[in-house]
Order: C-alpha cells, then sequence, then structure tokens
C-alpha cells in the first residue's frame, strides 16, 4: 500500500521517531505527484480502507474527491509495518550492529577494525552504512549479493600474508573472480586510504592494493648489482648480472640474504628509464622502486638493511622532482632504509633541468606548499616558487 509506504518511510526518516518511544500523532500531505505514482482511484481507496480499519485518519475535501492530508498515530507503526511485510528499522540497525559487533570480535588489523567502527557509528545515528547495503547483481542470472560480501573482503584481507592475484582473491574468498573488481574494489580502497597506516596519499589505486596483498601481476623487485643470496643451500651473487635481474614474489619469499654482503651503496630510483641507464657499479646495489615497494618488497628490504645495519653503508633515492618523488623518497625513508638521503635531487639539479620542467597545477601545488621535510626543504621551496616540477626521465 503506497500510504503505509509514505508514512513508515516519514516515520523512519525523522530524526526521533523511528527509535520509539514517541507518542502522539504526526501527519503527511498529499500531493499531485502521489497520485500520479500509483493513480488518483488507487489512492483514494487505499485512503478510504485504512480509515475503516482505523490506521489513519483522512481530511478530506472536495466531497472525498481529494485528500488534504493524513493523520495517523504513532502506536500504530508497527501495526503498518505487519501490514506490509515490512522490518522496522530500529530492528534492521539492530541486527547489523549485533553483526557487525561479531566481525570485530574476529579482526586483528587496526585499520580493519576502524572500518566496522565507522559502520557503528553510522548505524548509532539511525543511517545504514553504505557498505552494508545489498549490492546491484553483477550477472543477470544473480537475483542479489549478499551484504555481507563487503565484511567478507574485510576479514580476508584481515588474514593476507602473501601477494594474491586480484582475481584470485575474488573468486577464493567472493565466489566469483569478478565480483570484487566491479563491486567492491573501489570501496576498499576508498576504506585503506582513510585508515590503512601504510597508505601513502600518493598511491595510485593498484599501489593502494599492493599494500593490501592484493596484486594485478606477479611482484618483481628488478634490481642490479652487488646483493648475494641464499637459497636452497646455494649462494647466488647477483652481481654477475651486471645489467640486471628480477626476483619474483616466490623468490621474495624463499631467498635469504646472506650475512656476508659487498654492498656499500644503495640507490633506489624512482622511474624504470632511470633504474636500466644506470651502470652495474662495484659494491654498489641499484634498485627499481617503481614508485612504491609493495610490502613483501619492503620486508625483503627491511631484511637487507638489518643484515647490513653494522656496515657503512650509503642509502640514495633518486626519483622525480616533484610531489609524488619526495613523497615516495619519505615513505622509502619512513619504513625501510631510516638512513636515506636523497640523491639528484635538490636545487642544484632543479636548476640544471630546469628547462624540461612542466607547469603544476593548483591542486598539486597546494599539496606541495605545506610539505615538510628536512632534507628536501629546500627544493621543495623552489618548486613551490617556480611551480614547475620536473621529471627524472629528463636526466636521461
Amino acid at each position: 500500500m503506497i500510504l503505509i509506504e509514505k508514512i513508515i518511510q516519514k516515520y523512519e526518516n525523522s530524526a526521533q521517531d523511528w527509535k520509539g518511544g514517541n507518542a502522539g500523532n504526526r501527519s503527511i500531505r498529499i500531493q499531485q505527484k502521489d497520485y500520479d505514482e500509483v493513480g488518483k482511484s488507487q489512492l483514494l481507496w487505499e485512503a478510504v480502507e485504512l480509515e475503516e480499519q482505523g490506521l489513519i485518519r483522512v481530511k478530506w475535501f472536495n466531497n472525498k474527491t481529494d485528500i488534504e492530508k493524513i493523520i495517523y498515530s504513532l502506536e500504530d507503526i508497527n501495526k503498518m509495518h505487519q501490514l506490509i511485510g515490512k522490518t522496522p528499522k530500529i530492528e534492521i540497525l539492530r541486527q547489523m550492529n549485533e553483526f557487525v559487533a561479531e566481525q570485530m570480535e574476529v579482526v586483528k588489523e587496526r585499520w580493519i577494525m576502524a572500518c566496522y567502527e565507522e559502520m557503528l557509528r553510522q548505524l548509532d545515528n539511525g543511517s545504514i552504512p553504505k557498505n552494508l547495503m545489498n549490492y546491484e547483481a553483477v550477472h543477470e542470472d544473480e537475483s542479489e549479493l549478499n551484504s555481507s560480501l563487503f565484511c567478507t573482503c574485510l576479514n580476508a584481507l584481515d588474514v593476507l600474508r602473501e601477494p594474491i592475484y586480484k582475481r584470485i582473491f575474488s573468486k577464493h574468498y567472493l565466489g566469483n573472480s569478478k565480483i570484487f573488481e566491479k563491486v567492491f574494489q573501489l570501496r576498499i580502497i576508498s576504506q585503506a586510504r582513510k585508515y590503512h597506516p601504510d597508505i601513502d596519499d600518493n598511491m595510485n589505486d593498484s599501489e593502494v592494493l599492493s599494500q593490501l596483498y592484493i596484486e594485478e601481476y606477479s611482484q618483481e623487485l628488478a634490481l642490479k648489482g652487488e646483493l648475494i643470496l641464499e637459497l636452497a643451500g646455494e649462494q647466488i651473487d647477483l652481481s654477475v648480472f651486471i645489467y640486471g635481474t628480477v626476483l619474483t614474489s616466490e623468490m621474495l619469499k624463499h631467498a635469504q640474504i646472506a650475512v656476508h654482503q659487498n654492498i656499500r651503496k644503495i640507490i633506489t630510483v624512482e622511474n624504470r628509464a632511470n633504474y636500466m641507464s644506470m651502470k652495474y657499479e662495484p659494491g654498489t646495489l641499484i634498485i627499481y622502486s617503481h614508485g612504491y615497494f609493495s610490502p613483501k618488497e619492503r620486508d625483503f628490504l627491511k631484511e637487507l638493511e638489518r643484515v647490513l645495519c653494522e656496515r657503512e653503508v650509503d642509502y640514495l633515492h633518486t626519483g622525480d622532482l616533484d610531489y609524488g618523488g619526495i613523497k615516495i623518497f619519505q615513505y622509502i625513508r619512513k619504513f625501510i632504509f631510516p638512513q636515506l638521503r636523497p640523491f639528484l635531487m635538490d636545487v642544484g639539479q632543479f636548476e640544471a633541468f630546469r628547462s624540461m620542467g612542466e607547469q603544476m597545477g593548483d591542486s598539486a601545488w597546494e599539496k606541495m606548499r605545506v610539505l615538510k621535510d628536512p632534507l628536501m626543504q629546500p627544493l621543495i621551496d623552489k618548486i613551490v616558487e617556480e611551480k614547475i616540477v620536473i621529471e627524472q626521465e629528463s636526466f636521461l
């Protein structure tokens, strides 16, 4: 019944009434759009029927051919819910609150806990979180997707400790290889950007997913130079690959970093062309960062730093002379190499390649002007002053 639906809609959209405990009467006015929705004769018939049942009072005019307003009692709201078989909002919120509380009991990652805490705040305010609503079907033969699948995503991410391909993750945990990408990916990324401590505001969507161990393709750490690994009882000296090599995700997982190393300098490089152009030199390890290192790469490099901790090693990073380049430098320094210093990222380099620079957009300039870094502040100030950024490939 459209009139009952409208009454319940107003009741549940109110600031206080839906919580229960209030008494008295409320009213809704009938407008032409209400007649157009179901037809005037149908609406008038419903009004007569409900008035005869004592559920509403109708203020008629034009000899009962038009309705001015419908008056109803809050005490009759439960009857109206029963009449159309609708669960009261307060009961739905209670069930969802209980469901979210159960999920919070099994997760351990703090950022995922924060996602659930946000849901509870919304529920307490009388709003059903978007992430708990049913989702549109991915395929025509699927009537709907269960609203708990978003929580299934969160709980799966809570236990991931190894990289997994996106579609395998989707198939294994959600039952369909495309549901994650089509339905949940952007929502998970949004939550991770808000709450995950390792997510930088400069990361793109793929890099965010990588921090969550979800990969679109196999992880490969490209490097060249001095590094000795141990695998299956054998030592592997990567310095023989003077033009560079890659370590797959399985190598990162199973290879051990040998205690004895000849490394005296480590250079991380943001862009591939610059990495490829850098020549092998004894005592130096050159690593392509491709932007932000993934968690597995990060763990591997942190272990390398631990092995080298008692040696005198220079840690350097070279990248774009822009907001993203500086943020990547800060990220590596914070999470991997605490002694990292900028390399070819200073005012002198800026001046040398200024003619190849590009004008900054206003949004990038706004972010840059509040950026602080004791090791790179002169460069930051120069970029802000000139409103010019220089990509690392320009150095070639």
